[in-house]
């Protein structure tokens, strides 16, 4: 890698001005200095104008340690030179902030390195030793040394007390794995997108109706084994948690720790009931009820005195081995129940959303998978992709789809296959909220509930359209092109996405033979391989379709243009409306 690419990429993370390296493949003392600034957020660190104070300035706000003499020779030469390796090093630590900062903060807020470290220590670190069931001491570096031995003989923050590399790169580790367990994370930024909704974005459009209630957990095991509350809907996602973490669980109940509040969704005219927040819970109690799992193991040096018997005395035994006591506790155990009815599928969606954002940890197709179960095109989709049909009730072509869609893995929870479908069917109509007129970035969730919200949700011939166009291009993208669907050998969805959208205005010149398949081969391999934005938001994400609309066009002789226009030309209005100007 040059330099020139690695200050490309630091430009792009830190949102500064784009810099050519000088002759002799020099990197300016400007540059460096915009970098500092950048991140240098809180003003609290200075330096002189020198390009290596400078250097060694960008270093300490990433978090790395004063430079040891090996690194200074890699990093800088004579003359105040900064080399590839220094250089290189500056990117990827900026990179690794940005991922961090993409995590914890909003969108647009800049990377501050101090603040980051301070929420890892003083509101991650805690949870996640909680969670490993670890006894947190005065010590975040002993704590950081307990979950992970192999940090122990590295400082965990460096002289400007920020986190140094080693433990960064663990904290964004244990970040994913806790969104691959808990979240899925979100699913749509796993396969390629960062753009998602934020809290601040999620509003209602009618009063809710609810009904508040407080059952024991016995009554709400009766109504799981009566059949009146359902614990598994179709739109429902799978079990995500891990026994341990069910274990814990059931040691809170044990322990009168409270749990949170249940969101269920009564079906209309019925008395049954479904788990809209609250499966992974209730299916760990349901688990331990019916003998499933045990609890935890609980040390001599953890042990409590509960009354009559100890909390010791529940250690590895199942929910019929309890002392009587202990089970009577748990059976009697209150649970704040939430009710909804009379709803709708758009009211439905953004109460989820809401949940979502303060604590529920269903993910973006999840929410849109309950709100538009009874949606035409949503129904066909499911199908289609093989998401609640069993392995062996699969279409021919399912097995494959899936392979590479999650990279070899046919398998993959949580609607991930669902979810690259639903965000080509956003991104390919661009339709507005609410059926307003006219062309906005939205994030990808929002073009995904815009499309829903514009399609008839009854109209079934609609839907078996949409699925066949759907499946036209996918083939033909697989069938034709080359890599259109990969970035670096794995499945990318914005690329894939794009090379879709760029064969759906493609295949009706073929089609109309306005171009050779051959020909239009050769131009759709050169634009679906186009570089892919370093950072994904609603605005570049656009950009990057956009602008592969744009250069097609430019590659279209006037009676091509004619036909794509009166083919899509709807769509072509909203993303490239001057088209048509000389």
């Amino acid at each position: 890698m040059t330099k020139q690419d690695c200050c490309n990429r630091i430009t792009e993370t830190l949102g500064i001005d784009r810099t050519e390296v000088l002759e002799g493949s020099t990197i300016s003392g400007d540059f460096l200095r915009a970098v500092f600034d950048a991140l240098n957020t809180s003003n609290s660190h200075s330096v002189e104008d020198s390009k290596h104070s400078l250097f060694d300035g960008i270093m300490l706000l990433l978090g790395a340690e004063p430079l040891s003499e090996d690194f200074e020779i890699q990093a800088k030469s004579s003359g105040g030179t900064i080399t590839t390796n220094g250089i290189e090093k500056v990117a990827q630590l900026c990179e690794l902030w940005n991922k961090l900062n993409q995590n914890l903060m909003n969108e647009d807020a800049p990377i501050n390195t101090y603040e980051l470290s301070f929420t890892v220590i003083n509101t991650l670190l805690q949870k996640w030793v909680v969670e490993a069931s670890i006894e947190i001491s005065d010590s975040p570096a002993h704590d950081f040394g307990q979950l992970y031995p192999e940090l122990k003989p590295h400082p965990m923050l460096n002289e400007l007390e920020i986190l140094t590399p080693e433990y960064l790169q663990k904290s964004l580790q244990t970040l994913q794995a806790n969104s691959n367990e808990d979240r899925e994370g979100d699913v749509e930024s796993r396969i390629g997108d960062a753009s998602e909704d934020t809290p601040s974005n999620s509003s209602l459009s009618q009063r809710i109706s609810s009904q508040l209630a407080q059952p024991s957990i016995d009554t709400l095991i009766g109504e799981i084994n009566r059949g009146v509350l359902n614990l598994n809907p179709p739109w429902q996602r799978k079990r995500v948690w891990s026994e341990s973490k069910q274990r814990q669980l059931i040691k809170s109940v044990i322990l009168n720790l409270p749990l949170p509040s249940f969101i269920l969704f009564r079906l209309s005219n019925s008395s049954k009931r479904e788990v809209v927040d609250g499966k992974q819970r209730l299916s760990a109690l349901y688990d331990y009820f019916t003998g499933r799992i045990m609890f935890p193991k609980i040390k001599i040096a953890d042990d409590i005195n509960l009354g009559s018997y100890s909390l010791r005395d529940c250690s590895e035994k199942l929910f019929d081995e309890l002392p009587s006591d202990a089970q009577e506790h748990i059976r009697g155990t209150l649970i704040h129940t939430s009710t909804l009815s009379g709803v709708t599928p758009k009211t439905i969606y953004e109460i989820f959303t809401i949940y979502n954002s303060t604590g529920t940890r269903l993910n973006a197709v999840e929410i849109r998978n309950a709100a538009y179960q009874d949606h035409e095109v949503h129904k066909k989709m499911v199908t289609y992709t093989g998401e609640q049909t069993l392995q062996a009730d699969w279409a021919p072509h399912i097995e494959q789809f899936r392979m590479i869609i999650a990279n070899g893995n046919i398998n993959a929870g949580r609607y991930k296959y669902l979810a690259f479908v639903e965000r080509y069917l956003g991104y390919s109509r661009a339709y507005n909220e609410g059926g307003r007129p006219g062309f906005k970035k939205l994030t990808t969730a929002k073009s995904i509930q815009a499309f829903y919200e514009s399609e008839d949700p009854n109209d079934s011939n609609n839907a078996d359209t949409v699925v066949a166009e759907f499946e036209i291009e996918y083939n033909f993208v697989l069938s034709h092109l080359n890599g259109a669907l990969y970035n670096e050998g794995r499945f990318h969805a914005l690329k894939a996405t794009n090379s879709l959208i760029l064969a759906r205005h493609m295949i009706p010149l073929i089609s109309g033979k306005k171009i050779k398949l051959d020909d239009a081969i050769v131009i759709l391999d050169e634009l679906c391989q186009r570089r892919l934005p370093d950072n994904q938001n609603s605005t570049t994400i656009w950009g990057y379709h956009i602008a592969s609309l744009d250069a097609l066009w430019n590659k279209l002789n006037t009676k091509q243009r004619k036909t794509l226009d009166k083919e899509r030309g709807q769509y072509l209005d909203k993303l490239l409306p001057f088209r048509n100007e000389e």
